[in-house]
């Protein structure tokens, strides 16, 4: 994706590659957000179409360390463009995007009947 472009460019790490939630995928991805000193939240329609039990508890996670002071990047896909991760990772900006918004839609959405199913590439949590 462009956002994962704009990523490399800054030499950063794109960690969060995984298609599905596989056994130990918990721990693994876990760890990678409390490395990263930005997570980049792709907060696009099929995101939002297909929330499930794994994106909430992602999004718990990523909340928690919001609070705790990690940067985090809401991407909203039909109002921003991947010029503006790059640019902010550069600028060494911490936030990108709204984070209350997207909070807000987390901790009051219930989770999609298609749990299982494997989100697109586009629509995961990154951190970098």
């Amino acid at each position: 994706s462009q956002v994962q472009d704009a990523v490399v460019k800054n030499a950063c790490n794109w960690t969060a590659t995984h298609s599905a939630q596989t056994e130990g995928w918990w721990e693994v991805w876990s760890a990678s957000a409390r490395a990263a000193d930005i997570i980049i939240v792709m907060f696009t329609p099929a995101y939002k179409a297909r929330f499930t039990a794994a994106l909430k508890m992602e999004a718990e996670l990523i909340y928690e360390l919001y609070s705790k002071g990690t940067g985090v990047y809401v991407f909203e896909s039909e109002t921003m463009a991947a010029a503006e991760v790059r640019v902010n990772l550069q600028d060494g900006v911490k936030t990108m995007g709204s984070v209350s918004e997207w909070w807000n839609f987390c901790s009051k959405s219930a989770v999609g009947a298609a749990e299982q199913a494997p989100l697109s590439e586009e629509s995961k949590w990154v951190g970098v």
